[in-house]
């Protein structure tokens, strides 16, 4: 944002993100009861759609000086991400609660350590991974297609998370199953 020339407005937006993440953290649960896991973790997908394609702005008007329509947009711009920094706190806290409870109803006792283990992994690396790519996009296309790309990618996501993400089948051991055959 400092890049863009709206100073701290990506610390502020972190902040706020992160603030409200924390707050909203204690409704979350209820939330995810209510909606379900499925729907918690597409609007959660969604918010982060949002979030970063606000980035998108900035930096086409950091991009296009002479833009009038752009740099007339900057108190916009700058509520804007505020609020969708707020909005994604909120998507990430019922998304967190979701993720979760969707993992402890895809595991058993004996598994459910390697199911949230193999989240970790992915979530670890895919921190490594998208930053190892930016190193080599960033440089060679403009940042508010990069933003436009990965925008593109998350909403993608929130697709595929609509058109797949299907309800776990419970787990019975052979032996919940014989017990179950026993007594019915």
């Amino acid at each position: 944002m400092k890049d863009s020339n709206f100073g701290n407005l990506g610390f502020y937006t972190l902040g706020i993100m992160y603030a409200t993440f924390g707050i909203c953290s204690f409704v979350s649960a209820p939330i995810v009861r209510k909606l379900g896991v499925k729907w918690c973790i597409v609007l959660g997908c969604m918010t982060h759609v949002l979030q970063t394609g606000s980035q998108i702005l900035p930096l086409e008007r950091a991009e296009h000086p002479t833009n009038q329509t752009l740099q007339n947009m900057y108190g916009f711009i700058y509520g804007m991400n505020i609020c969708l920094s707020a909005i994604n706190g909120f998507g990430n806290s019922i998304l967190w609660v979701a993720q979760g409870q969707y993992i402890m109803e895809c595991a058993n006792e004996s598994n459910k350590g390697t199911y949230f283990g193999i989240f970790w992994v992915f979530l670890q690396s895919s921190l490594i991974i998208g930053n190892v790519m930016a190193a080599f996009v960033v440089d060679n296309i403009p940042g508010s297609v990069f933003y436009m790309i990965l925008t593109a990618l998350a909403l993608f996501c929130v697709f595929y998370f609509i058109l797949f993400l299907w309800k776990p089948i419970p787990y019975t051991s052979d032996e919940e199953t014989e017990k179950a055959l026993i007594y019915s």
